[in-house]
């Protein structure tokens, strides 16, 4: 495939998406850090780490 082909190919059939709104940016950061906060968690407990989990 050419870059000719490659360059029509995304003009023609290319699909236009919306960037993230400031919210969803929001949202999406929040989830991230609850994910790398229970990551935290579970690493600690498979070491042995963590006695009890309640």
């Amino acid at each position: 495939m050419t870059a000719t082909q490659y360059a029509r190919g995304g003009a023609l059939k290319g699909r236009i998406r919306s960037r993230w709104t400031k919210e969803e940016l929001d949202v999406r950061r929040k989830i991230a850090g609850m994910c790398n906060n229970l990551n935290q968690f579970a690493r600690k407990a498979n070491a042995g780490g963590l006695e009890k989990v309640s």
